[in-house]
């Protein structure tokens, strides 16, 4: 094995590490169905009004329904369905789910670039002056968790997390709605706010 090959495991591997990232070896050789890219689809849509919001990470993270409550408001008379899949399965993102918009997928090593990057020059060129607000705030690279139906299938929930850095992160378990052929995210309240973790994929 010649040295560039070692350096490109190297830097993959701390890459996956530093994002907790989910091994590649085994991705799901099931293809993500026409209704969860519509889910990613609109959630998008809605999530791009930002000009801020631009790059995603072009892998899912498999998602653990059983961190939620039971009794949780967001999920009342729902009964999540095939919840299990979801915790042990990762999907790449069709590029079609980005619906010709100027937002890029981006893997996970280039992921670790981006935000490696942002993080030394924010510490280069520090601005505490500059006052917070969804209009000039850096968002990052946003990364989707698979997706959990109840079993109408009116009702999706999703995970989101922003990287606004290695250790720069938040996000929501949030559920969305059909409603008139669109998935739409404020017809419930969140199940759950995400502030910054070490690790918000454990």
């Amino acid at each position: 094995m010649n040295r560039s090959h070692v350096g490109i495991l190297i830097a993959t591997g701390l890459a996956s590490v530093a994002l907790g990232a989910v091994p590649n070896d085994q991705p799901s050789t099931t293809p993500l169905t026409a209704e969860k890219l519509e889910v990613y689809a609109d959630f998008i849509d809605t999530m791009s009004a930002n000009k801020n919001f631009n790059l995603i990470s072009n892998a899912t993270h498999p998602f653990d329904a059983s961190i939620l409550e039971k009794n949780a408001p967001c999920l009342r008379d729902l009964v999540l369905q095939n919840s299990q899949d979801a915790k042990n399965t990762q999907h790449s993102l069709d590029p079609g789910i980005l619906r010709g918009k100027p937002i890029r997928l981006v893997a996970s090593d280039e992921e670790f670039a981006i935000l490696q990057q942002h993080d030394s020059s924010a510490a280069a060129h520090p601005d505490p002056t500059k006052q917070f607000s969804m209009e000039n705030t850096y968002l990052g690279v946003a990364e989707f968790s698979e997706i959990v139906f109840d079993e109408s299938r009116r009702f999706a929930v999703l995970k989101y997390v922003l990287r606004c850095g290695l250790q720069c992160n938040s996000g929501e378990i949030l559920v969305l709605e059909k409603v008139d052929s669109h998935w739409i995210g404020n017809t419930r309240r969140p199940c759950k706010f995400l502030p910054k973790s070490e690790n918000p994929w454990p």
